[in-house]
């Protein structure tokens, strides 16, 4: 093991763990967003690349803003 694939694993074990599982039902009007769902609870989560702040929709009707080249959580 040279690289760092024991950390990201651990990252996305601790990641998952807190946040559930992907909710592969909601989608966004952006390709660079990812949905988790636990107990109930969805948290939201997505990139903007662009350089101006926008509003990612879901098809659950949840909003998140998001800041210019940004990644945005809620």
């Amino acid at each position: 093991e040279a690289g760092n694939s024991r950390t990201a694993l651990a990252h996305w074990i601790y990641t998952l763990s807190k946040l559930g599982a992907p909710d592969r039902s909601v989608t966004a009007d952006t390709p660079l967003y990812a949905v988790f769902s636990k107990n109930g609870k969805k948290s939201y989560a997505a990139w903007n690349d662009s350089a101006q702040d926008i509003t990612v929709r879901f098809s659950d009707g949840a909003m998140l803003p998001v800041k210019a080249r940004s990644f945005g959580t809620r």
